[in-house]
């Protein structure tokens, strides 16, 4: 690198980036420092449109909110997100998170990149050799859950690249969970890249060598409920930002404490709106988004409007999330157990009359009437029937016949059959 001023003329975005960090990074001036603030760009347009207020809330970027955000929800996910930011910024994420019995995993995978930036001294800028940057974030997550609390831990390693300069550095985050009203109010707090850097070096010098990385702190709490049938989720957080080497930063340049606070409505099951604002952030006015939702796919967008000076800009971000829900074991907190139904042997199923087959004819008589199981005559039946034709009656019984004594009348022996045979049911004659 010549030892002149190194300056460049590049896409707004990057132009906005260094123009906000400038004024701190005068006091402390590394280009570790100034380049990897990339780690505090957000990758969840979910969030970011609640004015990135996400310490608490369920979604995706754990890498940024809080390592233990997998906890707040019940469904192992994969996101695949894009931002195509003003100029020749893009941001390409991927997050995915894995739900067990108590743990949980979680891999984070981002990607920020300027595609058009042209070299140039004190006296002229060089448009014949323009280069690119770059900056890639990997973070792999770890965390334990219980009925209303989660811990997590995060390990980050990253590497960003200016043209032929190329820097690593690797971090530590962590986080935790806890839900007061299960189910409704959450609280969250976190830690980011308690870490360093390798420093950037090319053929002549070595830039920020061993530096720490832009740390930060958060804690934030979110409260869900239904109003009217409409379910709402509202959440607020508080920002610690470790930017410049002195208790408060100097005048005009960044804040370290930021304020983030949003909403998000439910109008019906397929669609959600949100709105939120970062307060005390140095360029952010408003931030505002949508999310469309269908059976197990979720695509959320977001809009940020940020101002700097008289510059206005709409900084747009999309991303579509699949989800696979998983059931609760029975000693998660909410859990409803499905009673089991046991069949018992002696439980019996009620069955139509079957229909018994004819009977022979008898001896010597007309053949008997049709009958049925229903239709078996009682003890009294019998005797009411004292002169039958024949002297023993047959019926079905489970396949096989039973004969019936006939009982003797009264007044001597049974009379012949009558030539009649409907005499047989009438009262006899007095001799």
């Amino acid at each position: 690198m010549p030892k002149q001023l190194f300056a460049v003329t590049m896409s707004p975005a990057l132009a906005l980036l260094l123009a906000v960090f400038s004024p701190v990074y005068a006091v402390d001036s590394t280009a570790a420092k100034a380049a990897f603030q990339f780690l505090e760009e957000p990758a969840s347009p979910g969030l970011i449109a609640m004015g990135n207020a996400g310490t608490a809330m369920k979604g995706i970027g754990f890498s940024y909110y809080n390592p233990a955000q997998p906890f707040f929800t019940d469904a192992s996910g994969l996101s695949i997100g894009y931002a195509p930011l003003p100029g020749d910024l893009t941001a390409i994420c991927a997050e995915g998170s894995w739900r067990f019995s108590n743990t949980f995993l979680g891999m984070h995978l981002s990607n920020h990149a300027v595609g058009t930036i042209y070299p140039a001294t004190e006296q002229e800028a060089n448009y014949s050799t323009p280069f690119s940057a770059g900056f890639t974030l990997v973070s792999l997550d770890a965390g334990y859950y219980g009925g209303r609390h989660s811990f997590a831990l995060a390990v980050n390693g990253m590497q960003d690249r200016i043209w032929t300069a190329t820097a690593y550095g690797v971090s530590i985050s962590a986080g935790g969970a806890y839900w007061i009203v299960p189910q409704k109010l959450s609280l969250g707090a976190a830690v980011f890249h308690l870490g360093t850097t390798t420093g950037y070096t090319d053929a002549t010098q070595h830039w920020g060598d061993g530096e720490r990385l832009p740390r930060s702190g958060r804690i934030g709490a979110a409260y869900t409920d239904t109003v009217k049938h409409i379910p709402f989720s509202v959440a607020c957080d508080v920002v610690y930002r470790d930017v410049g080497d002195k208790l408060l930063s100097a005048k005009g340049a960044l804040p370290r404490i930021t304020v983030p606070l949003g909403v998000e409505l439910w109008p019906s099951q397929y669609v959600a709106v949100r709105l939120g604002k970062r307060f005390n952030f140095e360029t952010e006015l408003v931030n505002f988004g949508a999310g469309l939702r269908y059976s197990s796919l979720l695509f959320d967008m977001s809009f940020v409007i940020t101002k700097l000076y008289d510059d206005v800009e709409v900084n747009p971000m999309f991303a579509l999330t699949y989800t696979v829900a998983r059931a609760r074991s029975s000693g998660e907190t909410g859990v409803i157990k499905t009673p089991e139904v046991e069949i018992k042997s002696s439980d019996t199923v009620p069955l139509r009359p079957i229909e018994a087959p004819k009977m022979p004819p008898a001896k010597d008589s007309l053949a008997a009437p049709d009958t049925t199981i229903n239709d078996v005559p009682s003890q009294e039946s019998v005797q009411d029937t004292a002169e039958a034709p024949r002297d023993t009656l047959q019926l079905p019984n489970s396949g096989r016949d039973k004969e019936l004594p006939v009982i003797p009348p009264a007044h001597g022996a049974p009379k012949r059959e009558p030539d009649d045979p409907g005499a047989a049911t009438n009262p006899p004659k007095k001799q």
